[in-house]
């Protein structure tokens, strides 16, 4: 599934539809993603399917051009024009696949504002794209999975003797 999940990430398809396709949640792509060695495999996957692109591009740009320097020899003969201009504009027509790629591609994220009492406001730290990142000392960063097991480790001996680990316990506590 993991295999999958990459190629489709690689050609461009957003995670809410690769998750669909594969029949898994949107979090384990995303957790998945957080993996500093898929995000990379993923990532080369992208560029090379933008290269791709680009040299498609770039063959449909030579016949464009190959079209129209026809069309410009022909003009003082003026003999068959209309099948040349009929071939320029199909060419010019075709989808130039480059400029809608994966890397160009941008996720459009819906933004709710909220209005916050300002007692409340003051415990949020926002970062300088106005994100907020804190609440009362707590960070909301997005924590690697290999992260979270060193923290729960760490959070495990600090416990005492006789005492477990129920994080169940800690959420109701905070």
């Amino acid at each position: 599934m993991k295999e999958r999940i990459i190629a489709l990430l690689g050609t461009g398809i957003s995670p809410a539809v690769t998750a669909s396709a594969v029949g898994c949640s949107e979090a384990y792509v995303s957790q998945l993603m957080s993996q500093p060695e898929i995000a990379e495999r993923v990532s080369a996957l992208r560029f090379e399917s933008l290269q791709a692109a680009n040299t498609h591009d770039k063959k449909l740009d030579k016949l464009e051009d190959k079209i129209v320097d026809r069309l410009e020899e022909s003009l003082p003969m003026m003999m068959r024009p209309a099948e040349l201009l009929r071939a320029a504009a199909v060419i010019n027509g075709m989808k130039r696949r480059g400029s809608s790629a994966p890397e160009t591609v941008h996720i459009q994220n819906q933004i709710i504002n909220l209005q916050i009492p300002q007692h409340a406001a003051v415990r949020f730290q926002l970062s300088a794209s106005k994100e907020i990142v804190e609440v009362d000392g707590r960070s909301l960063v997005t924590m690697p999975a290999s992260q979270l097991l060193l923290e729960a480790k760490q959070h495990a001996t600090n416990k005492l003797p006789g005492e477990t680990l129920d994080l169940a316990e800690d959420k109701q506590a905070a």
